[in-house]
């Protein structure tokens, strides 16, 4: 809060405010305004409000599957689309893993399932370590977020920071990014706010 600032960007997901207290006993990082300051403005990541400011709108949608390896070093050519991945079971026919050691795993399962992906879900503690890979040495194809994919590449086991290659023994990694795309009018918006003597 000491710190000057020439715009702010407020962000609620589908909780909103929660049960209106602070962290650790609920989910707000500061009070609740009850009105926005001149320099605020609020972005709603769930499509519609979740509290009583007014504020806009951005969309959530999954990108592409990238292999690890391509993923790790920007390789946008090696993405294919998601949908590519329907139906994928693995020899003993277990479902394409979903891995996600997120705050909110389910939201990125249930993105999955809408795209018309069959999938396990293997959720991990948020800031999931990856001391050991969570799951059995033969599964063929594991899909996971980007937050995950941070870790997964430096893994030994791995080997993607060593250059070694793109797998874990036969499983397939497959990286698929969360696109939040935000209404032109709020990026314009906010460009004003920061650089108030801009020309178009």
């Amino acid at each position: 809060h000491a710190l000057a600032r020439d715009a702010e960007l407020v962000v609620f997901d589908e909780r909103g405010a929660g049960n209106g207290l602070l962290l650790p006993a609920g989910p707000l990082r500061e009070a609740l305004p009850q009105a926005t300051a001149q320099h605020q403005r609020v972005l709603y990541t769930h499509g519609q409000s979740s509290t009583a400011l007014p504020g806009a709108m951005a969309s959530r949608r999954l990108g592409q599957a990238w292999p690890l390896a391509a993923w790790a070093v920007g390789l946008s050519s090696a993405a294919v689309p998601l949908q590519s991945l329907h139906g994928r079971r693995g020899p003993d026919g277990r479902l394409l893993l979903a891995v996600a050691g997120i705050a909110a795993p389910q939201k990125f399962f249930g993105m999955l399932q809408a795209a018309g992906l069959s999938v396990e879900p293997c959720p991990l503690p948020d800031h999931h370590a990856y001391a050991a890979l969570p799951w059995p040495a033969d599964t063929a194809d594991v899909i996971t977020t980007e937050k995950d994919a941070i870790k997964l590449a430096t893994l030994p086991a791995v080997g993607i920071g060593q250059g070694k290659g793109t797998d874990t023994g036969r499983t397939r990694i497959w990286v698929v990014p969360l696109d939040l795309q935000l209404p032109a009018a709020l990026v314009a918006d906010l460009l004003t706010l920061l650089f108030p003597n801009r020309t178009p």
